[in-house]
């Protein structure tokens, strides 16, 4: 039967191609991914993640647990004249918000596709799709990412930096962490 070839891009013919002459374990192809066989080549459909959607509301003082993610996120308000060692919370799983800017009320959900915020120090809008692929971030853990949101913009995404709008300035009288 005669396919076309339209759909594939010429990097991924080539990768084809060299996988086929025996250079490569494998070429991710959208949906399948093509294999030495010894036959020829074998598509394989790739197995894409369980759906692990997750849409959590909380108040700015408590423990949420994702069990979706298995993961524990504490929210806590310091007020900003308190005594703090910053450099003993930071982390890709941590973050500091300026709480009056977040309001009382955070939901906590996985990412969605079109999502998109302004990361600290960006000079734009990034997309959720575009910060993922970036960082090479498989698409298998993509999921795991919590969205953190104030009303319906983006405060923080789990792994990356606050959003600016957010961001603790010298004006913040409360942070949220």
């Amino acid at each position: 039967a005669a396919g076309s070839l339209r759909k594939f891009t010429s990097r991924q013919i080539d990768l084809l191609s060299s996988l086929a002459q025996g250079n490569g374990t494998g070429v991710d192809l959208y949906e399948h991914r093509a294999v030495p066989h010894p036959e020829g080549l074998l598509l394989k459909p790739i197995n894409y993640p369980e759906d692990k959607s997750f849409n959590y509301t909380a108040e700015t003082a408590g423990v949420i647990r994702v069990k979706e993610v298995d993961k524990s996120f504490t929210l806590r308000i310091i007020e900003t004249g308190s005594e703090l060692d910053f450099i003993g919370l930071s982390g890709p799983e941590k973050a500091f918000l300026d709480a009056d800017k977040t309001g009382d009320i955070i939901h906590i959900r996985n990412w969605l596709p079109g999502d998109k915020y302004i990361p600290l120090g960006a000079p734009g809008n990034q997309k959720l799709q575009d910060l993922f692929t970036n960082a090479k971030i498989d698409r298998t853990k993509r999921s795991e990412a919590a969205v953190f949101l104030s009303e319906e913009r983006i405060c923080w995404v789990s792994g990356f930096r606050v959003a600016e709008e957010f961001k603790v300035t010298d004006k913040t009288r409360r942070i949220l962490s």
